[in-house]
């Protein structure tokens, strides 16, 4: 119980939640075997068995739960043992809750579908083949009939006190778990639940209290950022030296004006991937996905591998990026997103990142969708750990070599 084995695991890559799990428990084990052994000696033999106890028992556990784990994730994801939801509500709010469902399937609700007074104009990356509109508010009867709800998510601002209250009585009524989420509150960067005198609120913690985190997390990028300097030296060389073949009239690395940590312009370092003075006649503009004359010879190839982002290193290495982070955005993009996009500038607050949680999550898609990539580097601002860094490292390396949503 006190390391959370018996809770269940959600969010990105549980696999890893489990094995420190089983590594905490039964490293607490063999930390009380050992002080009992003063007292009361229960090991025959030579003491490396508790050692090659340790090993074989994290190996094994780990596997066992990481088996289990996957069969109840896809039994979920499937709508199998778990509560099937529908959603009150199309806007960006109730498009965040759908979407959690349908990431993280742990969590015990299937998405069946949503209802609301009119479709939505966009949606998130990950509902574009999931999203079902079945009907308005006066269909809700019908709707929780026709597909068996057992949960309603209620995420809608508009709804009227006599409306709601219908809902809470047929809720009641007809044993459907009813839960009301206050759609602003996802907007809104670092912020944690709370509870006042036994009543939900949600509260600010800055990013200036978390300094010891902060401390971990510099150190962390300078150890990584030299090391993978080093290591992939001759991948530096061979990317310096095809640039420099197929385009010699231009820079190898140039330098481009990005805005960081609160509101900082620094020169954010990439492997030049398109022809000298690409914006020379248009200004600043984003890459199109259909195609774009600008490359240079393998310059796709360079993007579509991230391999131009990897003086970026040098980068977090002297302070000026992280590894994890939102990823900054140009003078020009950031003053015009800023019009229109909330909490954006409030973006810059964290340190900005050469890879994040809106980078794994539709990657050059959301490039040109900025007030749904803000709801990714919002997300991450208000759920950030080390943990967090390290999975999403990991999954930014699939990602990549698997080229999905890149251009």
């Amino acid at each position: 119980m006190s390391v959370g084995a018996y809770v269940p695991t959600i969010g990105i890559m549980p696999g890893v939640d489990e094995l420190i799990k089983v590594v905490k428990a039964m490293g607490l084990l063999v930390v009380s075997i050992v002080l009992s052994q003063f007292f009361m000696p229960l090991i025959p033999g030579s003491r490396m068995v508790v050692l090659y106890f340790l090993i074989f028992s994290v190996v094994i556990l780990s596997a066992f739960r990481w088996i289990i784990l996957r069969l109840e994730r896809s039994s979920y994801a499937k709508g199998i043992g778990s509560k099937r939801a529908l959603i009150i509500g199309s806007s960006m709010g109730s498009q965040d809750v759908a979407e959690r469902m349908i990431m993280y399937p742990g969590m015990g609700y299937y998405y069946v579908g949503t209802i609301d007074d009119a479709p939505p104009e966009t949606l998130h990356y990950h509902l574009k083949d999931r999203f079902k509109l079945l009907g308005s508010m006066e269909h809700t009867a019908g709707v929780c009939r026709d597909y068996s709800i057992d949960a309603i998510f209620l995420v809608k601002r508009d709804i009227s006190n006599s409306k709601y209250r219908e809902l809470v009585q047929f809720s009641l009524a007809n044993n459907i778990q009813l839960n009301v989420l206050s759609e602003p509150v996802f907007d809104t960067p670092f912020i944690r639940p709370e509870a006042f005198d036994g009543m939900p609120m949600v509260t600010m913690e800055h990013y200036g209290q978390r300094r010891f985190k902060q401390w971990i997390k510099r150190w962390g990028d300078v150890v990584l950022s030299a090391f993978a300097l080093l290591v992939l030296s001759p991948v530096f060389f061979a990317v310096m030296v095809w640039i420099k073949c197929v385009s010699p009239s231009g820079p190898v690395v140039f330098r481009q004006v990005r805005i960081g940590q609160f509101g900082r312009e620094f020169q954010m370092l990439k492997f030049r991937s398109m022809v000298p003075n690409a914006e020379a006649l248009t200004g600043p503009v984003m890459v199109d996905e259909s195609g774009d004359s600008r490359y240079i010879v393998g310059g796709r190839f360079l993007r579509q591998f991230s391999l131009d982002e990897l003086p970026q290193l040098w980068n977090v290495l002297v302070g000026q990026m992280t590894l994890v982070g939102p990823r900054p955005e140009r003078p020009h993009f950031v003053q015009e997103f800023s019009k229109y996009v909330p909490y954006f500038n409030e973006r810059h607050v964290v340190p900005v990142g050469v890879t994040g949680w809106a980078q794994i999550n539709g990657r050059s898609v959301l490039t040109r969708r900025p007030e749904q990539k803000i709801k990714y580097d919002i997300y991450y601002i208000n759920h950030w750990s080390i943990l967090l860094d390290i999975k999403i490292l990991i999954k930014t390396i699939g990602v990549v070599f698997s080229r999905e949503e890149s251009y």
